[in-house]
């Protein structure tokens, strides 16, 4: 569990001057559904425990301004829409996310359970999407992000239920950090060529220890999802915007 102070949990979960580090796992419940679509989902996540020395983020999502849903954000949206939409049909459904997790055990050379276990937790990640959907259009998909982004009160939720969710889809193997490697792997399972891996993963890495923590992951997936500006080093985050 998370062990917080009531002014830390005002505070998103995240105070700078603590440190979390991983322990057990426990089933995360969301504290709302939204909209009854895109919402932080019930996952098993590595716990965290609060230890001395501080959490280095540069922002925290309360920090952020809301997002006014500018053309430049819009197609950050769209762009990763389109890289869920592995057929290009027009919806992004759960066997979307089947095959995101197959390419993703594909390039690992990963077989039996521990495929399953990368596509069970691609799926975790389109539940959280969809809710009660079993399909999403690409306007759908921006509207729900939009509305769950400029809402106040479920900002402390697209940072737990979100950031983990992702987080865990990259961490393949489960050891809390993210390497080269599963970097790779994860946005070869979007279609994404490992070039522009490289590039993203060196701006991830910020303290340049050839490994990415839960920490560096979050501040990238913060600025990607609550900015808008086109100069944003971070953009890329889900590979290169296209179109």
């Amino acid at each position: 569990m998370l062990f917080m102070s009531n002014t830390a949990l005002r505070s998103w979960g995240l105070v700078r001057g603590i440190k979390l580090s991983w322990g057990l796992t426990k089933l995360v419940q969301p504290a709302s559904r939204l909209n009854n679509a895109l919402q932080p989902e019930p996952y098993p996540q590595p716990a965290r425990r609060l230890t001395t020395g501080t959490l280095r983020l540069g922002r925290l999502p309360s920090d952020f301004p809301y997002v006014t849903g500018s053309e430049h954000w819009k197609r950050k949206v769209r762009n990763l829409y389109k890289r869920y939409d592995s057929n290009a049909d027009g919806y992004v459904t759960e066997e979307d996310f089947i095959a995101l997790g197959k390419r993703i055990a594909e390039i690992r050379n990963l077989d039996g359970e521990k495929a399953n276990h990368v596509i069970d937790k691609c799926l975790h990640r389109w539940e959280g999407i969809a809710g009660n959907k079993n399909k999403l259009t690409e306007d759908e998909y921006l509207q729900s992000i939009h509305s769950l982004t400029i809402q106040s009160r479920s900002r402390p939720e697209l940072y737990h239920g979100f950031v983990s969710g992702d987080f865990k889809m990259m961490d393949i193997d489960d050891d809390g950090i993210v390497s080269k490697d599963e970097h790779v792997a994860f946005f070869y399972g979007l279609k994404v060529p490992k070039q522009f891996s490289n590039e993203m993963f060196a701006i991830m890495d910020t303290d340049k220890n050839g490994l990415i923590t839960f920490e560096e992951f979050a501040e990238g997936f913060l600025e990607f999802w609550l900015t808008e500006d086109p100069n944003n080093k971070y953009n890329n985050f889900y590979g290169p915007l296209v179109d």
